[in-house]
């Protein structure tokens, strides 16, 4: 039966792994050196080697140096050990044919010497001996340089599977000092396991299964909850059966280091010699046992969560220290100290189009608007560029609003056009339609009028087909009937037709407006109760959840005590920051690029906070469960007017009453004591740097990341548990409260 991982869940990484890469990428190299090489100094070898064997086979009185004994293969030894026995059996005590004159006996051993010395020189030259190593002759390099040297295409291929299964989570979890040091040091301490066990052995010891071995160890230690999947091939009778089944690593790795124990039991009791078998099980064991008792080590003196954890998460921050000043001086209104600032953050990263558009928002209101068009131009270039065309159109929105003669050049103006109208943002693709036009009424010598006409007639029909603006549509036909340009009859026909349809469907709007604005008047002069008929309705709530309501209060559940001892492993809290917020059936729309909304219901922690210097800028992580990473939402991406009913209120209220929004559509939630107290009293906690916010948040996110919550539809009790102890089917229990039944989901 053959059992082999294929992948496991803890698989993506924040970093690229480049030095398992690069592990893997030496391993390669160095296999096809010895392709190259091994073949020859082998030949030599045996070429030697049988010369010494045939001629101690016939002369077995002479001395054998014993390193030489111990290099010759096992079966030659037992050869010549079965004809020294047989000599002795039938009185040949000194050997046959031992020559009687001494200085024939003399030329003798030193033809022997001369044929040993060539076969000692041809293994000290050989490939796998000069860099393996061999436990008998011991060496520093040679146990260094072993870990990269493979003794077949299979044992490289098999290797180099395991190396990419646990290389890059224990880099990603330890970084790119710490996990070669770590790697190289783990395949030394396998093979010195290795000579501890067979001190007398000739045998060169190639490979890096001793380093894998202990990372290995480390994965079980780190990782111990992660599903890892196999897939497993046998015969059973004359069929063949394949399939695949996943297992936790905990169960898995100390099965495979159960096995290598037996397998050096085995090998021990089938090759007792020196050399130990043709596998090196005891290397394996010590490789395993260093790699755990590292990952112990680090966890128990904490050297992972207080040193190696925050270094980490510093060099992935990806906001650049210049863009962050200068956003937060244009916010401040310091727009000329932003500009600098920007302005020296592309020069480290010329291709950063947010950082663009933030320098194109901060040359318009210094009324530079040549430079700011180019900027503006350049960001969305650069987001269509990289395959982002969400964030363009976007980014493309809010400077339009913000500044009315934002205009991209023509082409790249109307592919956004296009972009917004496939998007059905027809508000604004009308605009951007006009603004084409306009472009065209400024400078009539540049862009002809058989060009323009095209973008005053999508316009026109956004206008009356989409947005119901009968008039503007009208308005809009009128121009084009007006312009001194030819056109085949069927087009003028079809857009008088367009101009009468629009007047009529506008008369029509006129009338509605009117009766109904009689109507409220009507409605006004009955009374009092007729005065909130006006009023603009509020934006529609969450559907409710099955069995009775559950109070707003009763939903946010404070957090427990963030020091006690973690409960399941979080490599990082590294944001995934939002786009644009808005709402999606039964969540939120974050406008991440391939990504689906966010449920309410996999939403399990909120944690809101501003940063020091900051005082208008406002964050919340949400934080959703099974997922290491929370999505960060600041305070300026919420489409408020969509959550909120309208009304005038500054930031910090509205985004304290889109978070309560947010959590009025969750059974349950999770809030450290900060966030409770900006809920309850709008005041809102300050960490001085990220850097701070990740430990702060990593801490309790280690506490409930594998919670799962279930409800009772009787009642409306909320309970959170251990997900690891719900099965992968779900269960059902009785609820404490009603004793009503409740269906129990395994976390996501």
């Amino acid at each position: 039966m053959i059992i082999l991982p294929l992948s496991h869940e803890s698989g993506e990484v924040q970093r690229m792994p480049y030095v398992t890469i690069g592990f893997l990428i030496l391993n390669v190299l160095i296999y096809i050196a010895t392709a190259l090489f091994a073949p020859g100094s082998r030949e030599q070898i045996d070429e030697k080697g049988k010369a010494m064997f045939e001629y101690y086979l016939r002369h077995s009185y002479l001395e054998m140096p014993e390193e030489a004994w111990n290099q010759m293969p096992p079966e030659a030894r037992q050869t010549l050990r079965q004809l020294q026995q047989m000599q002795g059996y039938i009185g040949l005590s000194g050997g046959a044919g031992k020559p009687e004159d001494s200085l024939e006996l003399f030329d003798q051993q030193a033809e022997l010497d001369r044929r040993v010395a060539e076969f000692q020189e041809a293994m000290a030259d050989e490939f796998y001996r000069k860099y393996g190593y061999t436990p008998a002759r011991g060496g520093i390099f040679s146990m260094f340089s072993s870990i990269f040297v493979h003794g077949g295409f299979l044992h490289l291929l098999f290797n180099m599977l395991f190396l990419w299964l646990t290389g890059p989570a224990i880099e990603d979890l330890w970084g790119r000092a710490i996990f070669p040091a770590f790697y190289i040091l783990g395949g030394m301490a396998a093979a010195l396991t290795h000579a501890i066990s067979f001190p007398e052995s000739h045998v060169p010891l190639v490979g890096a299964s001793g380093a894998i071995a202990a990372l290995m160890g480390a994965f079980m230690v780190r990782l111990y909850n992660t599903r890892i999947y196999f897939w497993y091939f046998f015969f059973f009778g004359f069929r063949m059966k394949s399939g695949t089944f996943h297992a936790p690593a905990y169960l898995m790795l100390p099965l495979w280091l159960v096995q290598q124990l037996f397998e050096a039991y085995k090998a021990s009791v089938m090759s007792p010699g020196p050399g130990g078998g043709g596998v090196a099980f005891w290397a394996h064991i010590g490789g395993f046992a260093f790699g755990a008792l590292v990952a112990l080590a680090f966890k128990y003196t904490k050297v992972e969560e207080k040193y190696i954890a925050p270094a980490l998460d510093r060099k992935t921050n990806l906001v650049d220290e210049s863009y962050s000043e200068g956003s937060r001086k244009l916010r401040e209104g310091d727009v000329d100290g932003a500009v600098m600032d920007l302005r020296r953050a592309l020069l480290k990263n010329p291709d950063n189009p947010i950082a663009r558009a933030e320098l194109c928002r901060a040359y318009f209101m210094q009324n530079k608007e040549k430079v700011a068009l180019l900027e503006f131009n350049r960001a969305i270039g650069r987001y269509l560029e990289k395959g982002d065309p969400d964030t363009a159109v976007d980014e493309f929105i809010d400077i339009a609003d913000k500044f009315p003669n934002a205009v991209l050049e023509t082409e790249r103006q109307l592919e956004m056009a296009r972009l917004l109208e496939s998007r059905e943002r027809f508000e604004e693709a009308a605009d951007a339609y006009l603004r084409l036009y306009r472009r065209h009424e400024r400078e009539p010598e540049a862009i002809p009028v058989a060009e323009a006409a095209p973008w005053l007639t999508r316009r026109a029909d956004i206008c009356l087909e989409h947005l119901k603006k009968y008039d503007q549509a009208a308005e809009a036909y009128r121009a084009l009937l007006a312009l001194d340009i030819e056109r085949p009859d069927e087009i003028e026909k079809h857009l008088r037709t367009r101009l009468r349809e629009a007047e009529a469907l506008a008369g029509e709007a006129a009338e509605k407006a009117l009766r109904q604005k009689a109507k409220k008047a009507a409605a006004r002069a009955s009374g009092p109760a007729g005065s909130a008929a006006g009023k603009p309705p509020a934006p529609p709530a969450p559907p409710a959840p099955k069995g009775p309501a559950i109070p707003l209060a009763k939903r946010i559940k404070p957090m427990g005590d963030p020091s006690a001892p973690p409960r399941y492993a979080v490599p990082s809290v590294a944001p995934e920051l939002a786009n644009k917020v808005r709402p999606a059936p039964g969540g939120l729309d974050l406008n991440r690029l391939n990504e689906p909304p966010v449920p309410y219901s996999s939403i399990y922690a909120i944690c809101a906070f501003r940063l020091a210097r900051q005082e208008t800028a406002l964050w919340a992580d949400l934080f959703v469960a099974g997922r290491p990473r929370p999505f960060r939402i600041p305070s300026n991406k919420v489409a408020y007017d969509q959550f909120l009913p309208p009304g005038e209120a500054d930031v910090l209220d509205k985004f304290r009453k889109f978070l309560l929004k947010v959590i009025s559509a969750i059974d349950s939630v999770q809030v450290d004591a900060g966030t409770l107290r900006f809920l309850k009293e709008r005041r809102i906690q300050e960490f001085p740097n990220q850097d701070e916010v990740a430990v702060f948040e990593k801490k309790f996110w280690r506490q409930i990341m594998g919670e799962a919550r279930c409800r009772c539809d009787k009642c409306g009790e909320v309970y959170w548990i251990d997900g690891r102890k719900v099965p992968e089917a779900g269960a059902r229990t009785r609820c404490k409260k009603c004793g009503g039944s409740v269906a129990v989901g395994r976390a996501v």
